[in-house]
């Protein structure tokens, strides 16, 4: 049995994982930000900022969760972010949820393969996310994630036919 200690260069691995996999948005104009506590069991955040944000966090208790959100909407940040899963699932018209990946970030040897998959996702659909997160448009992403709800809800723990369950 092989023991993971966690901490700070636990977060590091993590944070560069995700680093090499979002490269291309670097490439399309976005900063990134690493501001995450240096103390063992630190939060991480991870933030991107161009056209829309995007966060990825890790809590104390080592949950990943990926956000997106628009730079024009007047709301407060916990309201108006979208968590990355849920806007590939409508993006993707209700086809793809990733929601199985974010349990797998759990084992450092397995982060990079993890960080793949996900932003994979996001490099795929990202030129629908970039036109949604438009000012003009953020009204019908908003209305467009409420339409797919209860279909999104539905599709959770039903892993894709080639992942094992």
């Amino acid at each position: 049995m092989r023991t993971i200690t966690r901490g700070h260069y636990d977060n590091l691995l993590l944070a560069q994982a995700f680093e090499n996999c979002l490269q291309f948005l670097i490439e399309k104009g976005f900063t990134s930000t690493r501001p995450f506590s240096q103390a063992a069991y630190g939060t991480l955040l991870l933030r991107y900022t161009g056209p829309f944000f995007i966060d990825i966090e890790r809590g104390e208790r080592l949950e990943v969760a990926i956000y997106m959100y628009p730079l024009h909407v007047d709301k407060p940040p916990s309201i108006k972010r979208i968590s990355v899963d849920r806007l590939i699932f409508m993006i993707s018209e209700c086809t793809e949820n990733i929601s199985y990946i974010f349990p797998d970030f759990w084992d450092p040897l397995e982060y990079e393969k993890d960080a793949q998959l996900v932003c994979g996702k996001i490099q795929e659909y990202y030129e629908r996310i970039s036109w949604y997160m438009r000012e003009e448009n953020v009204a019908a992403l908003y209305d467009q994630m409420r339409a797919t709800g209860i279909e999104y809800m539905r599709s959770i723990g039903s892993p894709p036919h080639d992942h094992p369950a």
